[in-house]
């Protein structure tokens, strides 16, 4: 197995924060949730792929603000071979002891594949003025499918795509990284139009 991610942020709502790895073996993934019980990181939850096997369940994974309206942050986690993002609610997250597989309460299917593999995720303030911070997704290329790289921007709110935003084009001599890590700006607007940029 092989640690590919790892994401931190509180999920239960006690101000500690949580922390996730994404693990991906040969055949599936299975990322991790540990929580700071008694000022211990303590594994709280396994989460199983909703999917058959062979997956990279757990390539990606990220923190989310609450897009489910229940006050309590979620997080995403990413099959990159399937294309899949599922969104689990922090809330039923097991914790003190026990461990347990939560079901995800959304799915986003990136409708790209196969041009594209789902490389990073990232959570970003509210760009659609709805009340609910929104998902950043990233996709890496291909030059075999003469691809350059995405990032897709989705509605916390209802999961659909808001729009997408393309790397160069490519060549031989062109990356088609654009997309394969994520970073945003949340807390800037560079353009002062009242949107995270």
């Amino acid at each position: 197995s092989t640690l590919t991610n790892i994401a931190i942020g509180d999920i239960t709502g006690d101000g500690i924060d949580e922390v996730i790895t994404g693990v991906v073996s040969a055949q599936t993934g299975t990322p991790r949730v540990y929580s700071v019980i008694n000022g211990f990181l303590t594994l709280t939850s396994i989460l199983l792929s909703p999917v058959l096997p062979p997956n990279e369940f757990g390539y990606s994974v990220a923190f989310i603000s609450d897009v489910n309206g229940n006050n309590i942050n979620d997080f995403m986690v990413a099959d990159r071979i399937g294309n899949l993002v599922y969104i689990y609610d922090g809330s039923v997250t097991p914790i003190i002891g026990t461990i347990g597989t939560p079901t995800p309460i959304g799915t986003i299917n990136i409708p790209a594949f196969p041009s594209y593999t789902i490389e990073s995720l990232d959570n970003i303030n509210d760009v659609d003025f709805d009340g609910v911070d929104d998902i950043l997704i990233g996709g890496q290329g291909s030059l075999i499918t003469n691809n350059p790289g995405v990032v897709f921007v989705y509605s916390g709110a209802n999961l659909n795509l808001l729009y997408s935003i393309l790397g160069s084009s490519v060549s031989s001599t062109s990356p088609i990284t654009f997309g394969f890590k994520l970073g945003s700006s949340s807390n800037f607007d560079f353009n002062a139009d009242g949107s995270s940029d």
